[in-house]
């Protein structure tokens, strides 16, 4: 089993006009019997970036992935698939049908802040005018059917679709909703894809409070999330940070790297 990661870059406005670029990982694996698969699909606005690198690390083009896998379907995530024509594309329905109803207000010129801060309790307090604008802004920009993959094959995660035996699903909810997380186990070996239930290898150290920088749907969920992955002695694969080990905060940074390295 080869595994490794790729970081698309997604730039982002921020309150005082200026812009930052937010790193955004896939995690590849590549199987001997399931063959080739990814694990979030990265930055909208840099597919060239992706294609490129799957094939410089992994010598993979796009039609040799087999399964996509997203955590939850920010745009930040799911920013590749339609790239994956071959693949089989695995996401929670609940997640998609919650983001179609922000995508609907958007759309329809609605009021977000308000859907937010009534159907979302953790926007409450992290959400304003800004963060509203920057949503609808995200949406129009990138949120489409044929971007998540509807044009594909998808099989969603409520359905327990039939996938590696290797792979676990796991809810970790509370960045959004219905967000999941990957538990790959093989041989003797464990790793966690976490998507955005654990962004980066600070978050594990930081107090609840300091943690209330980062949006998140459900503050109360996303922190029993958090409670698991510190619990976890083996390699987590985040959001936006190299892949680490929790109680060492040491990351891997080789692109590439197999189950004997860990």
């Amino acid at each position: 089993m080869r595994l490794g990661y790729i970081f698309t870059d997604f730039p982002s406005e921020m309150k005082n006009g200026s812009t930052y670029v937010l790193k955004c990982l896939s995690f590849v694996l590549i199987d001997q019997k399931f063959g080739a698969m990814i694990f979030d699909t990265g930055s909208p606005s840099d597919n060239a970036n992706l294609v490129f690198q799957l094939k410089k690390y992994f010598d993979l083009n796009c039609e040799d992935i087999k399964f996509v896998f997203n955590t939850h379907v920010h745009p930040d995530h799911i920013g590749g698939n339609r790239l994956f024509t071959n693949a089989r594309i695995i996401f929670s329905r609940n997640d998609f049908n919650f983001s179609e109803e922000m995508a609907n207000v958007a759309f329809s010129g609605g009021n977000m802040l308000e859907f937010l801060h009534r159907r979302c309790p953790g926007y409450k307090n992290s959400f304003d005018e800004f963060e509203a604008r920057s949503t609808v802004n995200y949406i129009k920009n990138y949120w489409s059917r044929e971007a998540i993959g509807f044009n594909q094959t998808v099989s969603f995660i409520e359905d327990s679709p039939d996938i590696p035996e290797f792979i676990s699903i796991i809810p970790t909810f509370g960045h959004t909703f219905y967000h999941y997380a990957f538990e790959i186990s093989c041989k003797d070996k464990k790793l966690y894809i976490s998507g955005d239930a654990v962004s980066n290898r600070f978050i594990l150290k930081e107090e609840n409070n300091d943690r209330m920088f980062e949006p998140h749907m459900d503050f109360e969920q996303y922190f029993k999330s958090l409670d698991y992955f510190r619990k976890i002695n083996n390699l987590i694969i985040p959001g936006h940070d190299r892949p680490f080990y929790p109680q060492t905060s040491v990351s891997i940074r080789k692109n590439r790297f197999n189950l004997d390295d860990l």
